[in-house]
């Protein structure tokens, strides 16, 4: 990775071709992310500026101009960098669980998303931390910016609801599909907002997830979204207050005349 001094370096150094501006490198593009993703996760998207990005970087105003044309592009660079292959490891874990002719498990679905997400942790600690923060922010206030990657008719939103609704054909589509958000949301806000102190077993360095900590997680949402679905079909089979069941009264039998 490299640090703002070191791109300032390159800058004074004019290490550039003939013509071109000081900002044009990929060292500066790497750098404008870096910065807007931590930025962007810190702050939310809304409160950073694009002066504010180039001045955090040490760059000269026009640098995210340059490189992304708009916040928007620069945020599609921060979420794209990380999240192309989450999504597409994503997709992998659910064609599986499409394939399998039995209906899907809770605990099959959320791992569909949970499993990517710790295997980035365990890569890259602290990115992976600073970009689940980030996604959180997206996801809670249901950012249409992050959803254009996961939407259309294949997309991961469309196949995880129908997925859901195979494993639960007796709850309503809107039902399942509050409660999943719920879980996911949850998921999500936890592992990018905890402190990693909590992510730690005794003895354990770095900033590592351990398995028991993801394990203990993932079981928690899926659970949840378990009771979710329990308790609805429990409302669907209640009887209205003020309905007494019907009981049966044997007839009489007549004795002689």
């Amino acid at each position: 990775m490299v640090a703002v001094t070191d791109i300032a370096v390159l800058v004074k150094q004019g290490r550039r071709g003939p013509g071109r501006p000081p900002y044009d490198s990929a060292e500066t593009r790497e750098m404008l992310v870096n910065t807007a993703e931590e930025l962007f996760a810190n702050l939310g998207v809304e409160a950073v500026s694009i002066r504010s990005i180039n001045a955090a970087a040490g760059l000269a105003p026009a640098a995210v101009h340059y490189h992304f044309y708009s916040k928007d592009r620069l945020l599609d660079a921060v979420i794209r960098r990380r999240g192309d292959a989450m999504f597409e490891r994503m997709s992998g874990l659910l064609a599986n669980v499409e394939a399998d002719r039995k209906k899907p498990t809770v605990r099959a679905l959320v791992d569909a998303i949970a499993i990517p997400y710790r295997e980035l942790l365990e890569r890259d600690p602290v990115g992976g931390v600073r970009w689940y923060r980030l996604v959180a922010r997206l996801v809670l206030s249901q950012d249409p910016r992050l959803s254009r990657f996961t939407a259309g008719p294949e997309g991961l939103d469309a196949r995880f609801l129908r997925a859901y609704c195979r494993a639960f054909p007796d709850v309503p589509a809107h039902t399942l599909e509050a409660g999943w958000r719920i879980a996911i949301t949850t998921l999500i806000q936890m592992l990018g907002n905890s402190d990693t102190r909590l992510m730690r077993a005794v003895g354990e360095s770095g900033g590592d997830v351990t398995k028991a900590y993801g394990d203990m997680l993932v079981e928690f949402v899926a659970s949840g979204f378990a009771s979710l679905v329990a308790a609805h079909r429990r409302k669907l089979h209640r009887k209205p207050p003020g309905v007494a069941a019907k009981v049966r009264v044997a007839p009489r039998r007549r004795v002689g005349r």
